[in-house]
């Protein structure tokens, strides 16, 4: 058993500011099935926190909100998350911003290399250039791992390949283009 959060009022209420801000029109909120007890695995767990923030983060509701699900007895299992849940609603910052916040770690959240260090690795780039200082930026966790999984995604914009297959034997500059590119896309670069 289950229930809807944001509950159905709410949920048309969030619709409608995502109707009145375009930028949010193009993936209303829609309602999340919260289980009433823990799910059954931590996988589970994860991926219904992350559909929470980002209806969250879609509808920037009051910080009440997420407090009043937490509070929710069933909820318990979801503070595990509270920190990549709040961070997630992070607004975009610019670069120096995030690269300044590689310096303070904070719980929800996760550094992130500018240019994807694997594969620049089996590339031949140097370790030195990869973990380089401007390489790196502290940004919410859950857009990291949206991140990741935009790098092995197929998509005609990178010849009907991944980004990742894409940027293979192409320069530093390209593959950083192409990284700040990804944090402005998930609304992590202003």
């Amino acid at each position: 058993m289950s229930i809807a959060y944001p509950p159905a009022g709410a949920l048309a209420a969030l619709r409608d500011m995502a109707r009145a801000d375009p930028a949010r029109a193009a993936d209303p909120p829609r309602a999340v099935p919260v289980p009433l007890g823990p799910p059954p695995s931590p996988l589970e767990c994860g991926l219904i926190a992350r559909q929470i923030a980002r209806v969250l983060a879609q509808a920037r509701p009051a910080d009440g909100t997420l407090d009043l699900l937490l509070a929710w007895p069933q909820a318990a299992w979801l503070r595990r998350e509270l920190a990549a849940m709040v961070a997630y609603r992070d607004p975009a910052r610019r670069l120096d911003e995030l690269q300044l916040a590689v310096d303070d770690p904070q719980p929800g959240y996760h550094i992130h290399h500018i240019v994807e260090r694997t594969p620049a690795a089996r590339d031949g780039f140097p370790r030195s250039l990869i973990h380089r200082r401007d390489n790196l930026v502290r940004i919410p966790a859950y857009r990291h791992e949206e991140i990741t999984a935009w790098y092995a995604t197929v998509s005609p914009l990178h010849g009907h390949r991944s980004p990742r297959d894409y940027l293979r034997g192409r320069s530093w500059a390209e593959r950083t283009e192409l990284g700040l590119a990804a944090l402005r896309a998930h609304r992590v670069l202003k």
